[in-house]
């Protein structure tokens, strides 16, 4: 086995042992599951920790896609894109292995969670607020943290889908995408509601 090869296949049986027994698994039994020593699984990744941070790039890192920008930054009905982004990121964070993970990674005091949610910030908050106030006519500016909540609401609403799913094995009375769509439809919603209200109050406030 080439050396690539044998730092793949560590990698994999990492990404499978973790989500099975939890970021508390040793190195010596993720080694034993493998079929070799523990001094050859430290040449490739010397500390426990270079492992956990080649788990994350290779479940939570190579997980967005490119087209998500393509939606998010495109043309067309903003709800509906909203929509389609969310759709396509569910079938990505529903996955049991990236559920449990990101839930296992947290327990343990890794910080795969607060790297996820920084990239989300990034990458997901700021334009979906940003994509709603400009379809409302509102001005560009940094989203409050109402907005950021709200937008956690939805967040949160997808994570717990998935540990219905994955951790307590409870299947939802609807199909994944149609309780996706619904959750995003009612956050559309409730966020536009709550810049019209917003708004009500600045201009009886004058």
């Amino acid at each position: 086995m080439t050396s690539e090869a044998r730092e793949a296949a560590i990698v994999a049986a990492a990404v499978a042992y973790f989500a099975e027994a939890g970021f508390g698994g040793t190195t010596r039994e993720l080694a034993r599951r493998l079929g070799v020593s523990q001094g050859l699984l430290f040449r490739y990744f010397p500390t426990k920790e270079s492992l956990v941070d080649r788990v994350y790039e290779e479940v939570f890192g190579r997980s967005w896609r490119p087209e998500w920008d393509a939606i998010l930054d495109g043309e067309g009905e903003v709800e509906e894109r909203i929509v389609a982004f969310y759709a396509d990121y569910a079938r990505v964070v529903l996955e049991p292995r990236w559920i449990r993970l990101f839930l296992l990674s947290g327990l343990r005091g890794y910080d795969i969670p607060a790297r996820w949610v920084r990239m989300l910030r990034a990458r997901v908050f700021r334009r979906v607020t940003g994509l709603l106030r400009r379809d409302m006519g509102l001005p560009e500016e940094p989203p409050s943290d109402a907005e950021i909540e709200a937008v956690w609401g939805l967040h949160g609403s997808l994570v717990y889908l998935g540990v219905r799913r994955s951790i307590f094995m409870m299947r939802p009375s609807l199909p994944v995408d149609a309780l996706v769509e619904q959750q995003v439809r009612m956050f559309v919603a409730g966020f536009r509601a709550m810049l019209t209200a917003r708004l009500t109050d600045a201009e009886a406030a004058e």
